[in-house]
């Protein structure tokens, strides 16, 4: 069963060529408030790719950043979907990010209780920010992941900084 391995679409037990699939760092950061007020995230993808002689590896990284009218919240789920948006192949997802809820959606299951229901909360009221956590979970379902939340990584500082630079004015 290959289900769970960490290769490509080849299988090695039906006789195909085995790939290891391709590693990824994605970081989230992101400002904004409770209420509908400016806002900013950035995302910073990471990985390894092939020099031109294909013998070595070199680190590779690539910054989205964006002002929006919106959420701390919205800001985070805006910022994984656009960096998902990157991926072309099945890869084994790292997510740093500072947010509890974007990781709980995944976690512990709010995306399944939503589908099943409908995207409607326990109480019968429609989910917030629905659309945005439909295209991730479309995004991520070929990937395999794992999520790290507040957790000390190279970028954090820099993330916190370039956010707040990118950010508009909301006072």
């Amino acid at each position: 069963n290959c289900e769970k391995e960490w290769y490509t679409s080849s299988c090695p037990a039906k006789g195909r060529k085995k790939r290891r699939m391709k590693e990824v760092n994605i970081y989230i950061g992101s400002r904004g408030s409770t209420t509908k007020l400016s806002g900013a995230y950035v995302a910073v993808i990471e990985t390894q790719v092939s020099t031109h002689q294909g013998k070595k590896t070199e680190p590779a990284t690539l910054t989205i950043k964006e002002d929006i009218e919106g959420t701390n919240n919205e800001a985070e789920l805006i910022a994984l979907a656009k960096a998902l948006g990157r991926m072309r192949k099945p890869c084994i997802l790292h997510i740093y990010t500072e947010s509890d809820y974007l990781a709980a959606g995944f976690e512990q299951g709010w995306i399944e209780k939503w589908t099943a229901n409908d995207w409607k909360t326990s109480k019968g009221e429609p989910v917030r920010n629905a659309d945005e956590w439909k295209k991730i979970a479309e995004k991520i379902k070929a990937h395999e992941v794992s999520w790290h939340v507040k957790t000390e990584h190279g970028f954090r500082s820099w993330i916190a900084r370039e956010v707040d630079n990118t950010r508009k004015d909301i006072s």
